[in-house]
């Protein structure tokens, strides 16, 4: 039998009693602060957690890379240069409503006063679609200007909207039905042909130092050919083939195109439109007055009378025609398949001899 004291320790008798309370604060865990523990034993992850929160309600990184507090971050964002943004405000155009541009205005300080808000006036000036708006102060009537756009910019809205039309095929009618669907202020029909005018005014002089440059560098070609013979008047012999092709399939198209490529070089010399329709004539295909007066004022599109088929050959006769003089080139040769009606078109003019042994031998390698 083992001795008493033994006896009372297994069974708990001889142990020191400890109180319901101690026990308890034994078992809470001990709240130690973490400039303590940083120097007493290293920190756990969850006091490293608790740190990087503090420190980032207090300050955070620039995007420079040194620190600044929340507020200067914020800021930075509104006065920092535009060069650094990777967003290009220059570029393209917006939709907006008065209303919300006004809401925009509205939160803006006078910058005269330095207390009233600004609004949305009345329309100052109108040129196409480039509005000019007076902006005014609530308090002390300060008044400035709010262009949309600029009306002297060479791709301002109102040009690019008349190209648009051009490209895709809309009428002016169908533009004003679209601008009084969507209730946007758009231009009247007088800017509208003016700015038509004025953009094929542009281009057919882009066209005219193209196609100088063009010339020159064909005439520099066969001048360096070694057997290259210059002519009495001074017109240049080439050999050119002629092409033409429509707007669409099926004999049907209002509009034609034709082109002259010179052979040597495989540069496109010349080229002419063909339209056997004008919108503006069939509007006043009843008034024979106004048809006449727009005939001569030179703003009918409509140049030939005859049916689509027709718009190769009658292109082919006209760069024949003026070659000499547009070019100071002289189409001495045509290459061109048995079938073409260009080409025979061309051979009725009697402008030059027509070579038929070149005539069939293209017409046979057409065949081969």
């Amino acid at each position: 039998m083992p001795p008493k004291s033994k006896l009372a320790t297994k069974h708990g008798y001889g142990r020191k009693k400890v109180s319901k309370k101690a026990r308890l604060a034994n078992l809470q865990p001990k709240h130690v602060s973490i400039a303590e523990q940083t120097e007493t034993e290293p920190a756990t992850p969850q006091s490293a957690r608790v740190e990087a929160l503090q420190h980032r309600e207090t300050s955070v990184v620039s995007p420079t890379g040194s620190s600044c507090s929340a507020s200067s971050s914020k800021l930075s964002r509104w006065t920092s240069s535009p060069s650094t943004s990777s967003f290009d405000v220059h570029m393209g155009f917006i939709t907006v409503s008065k209303a919300s541009l006004n809401h925009l205005l509205e939160s803006l300080l006078c910058s005269v006063c330095m207390q009233g808000n600004m609004s949305l006036g009345p329309l100052h000036l109108k040129n196409g679609m480039c509005m000019t708006y007076d902006v005014l102060c609530s308090l002390c009537g300060n008044e400035k200007r709010l262009a949309t756009d600029s009306p002297d910019a060479s791709d301002n809205l109102t040009r690019r909207t008349v190209l648009a039309c051009k490209d895709t095929g809309i009428s002016f009618e169908q533009l004003e039905r679209f601008w009084g669907v969507t209730d946007t202020d758009g231009m009247n029909r007088k800017r509208f042909y003016e700015e038509k005018r004025k953009i094929e005014t542009d281009c057919n002089e882009k066209i005219r130092l193209h196609f100088d440059s063009v010339c020159k560098f064909v005439r520099e070609k066969y001048e360096s050919q070694p057997d290259y013979v210059p002519s009495e008047d001074g017109i240049l012999d080439v050999v050119v083939t002629f092409d033409g092709t429509w707007q669409k399939r099926g004999r049907t198209s209002h509009n034609g195109v034709g082109v002259v490529i010179e052979l040597l070089t495989g540069f496109v010399i010349d080229f002419e439109c063909i339209s056997n329709f004008c919108a503006e004539c069939e509007k006043h295909k009843n008034d024979d007055e106004w048809m006449q007066s727009h005939r001569d004022s030179g703003r009918c599109e409509k140049n030939f009378d005859g049916k689509s088929g027709m718009m190769e050959p009658e292109a082919a006769k006209e760069m024949r025609k003026r070659s000499n003089e547009k070019n100071n080139m002289r189409y001495a040769v045509m290459l061109s398949d048995g079938h073409s009606k260009a080409f025979d078109a061309v051979s009725k003019l009697e402008l030059f001899e027509v070579k038929k042994g070149m005539y069939q031998s293209c017409s046979e390698a057409y065949e081969e």
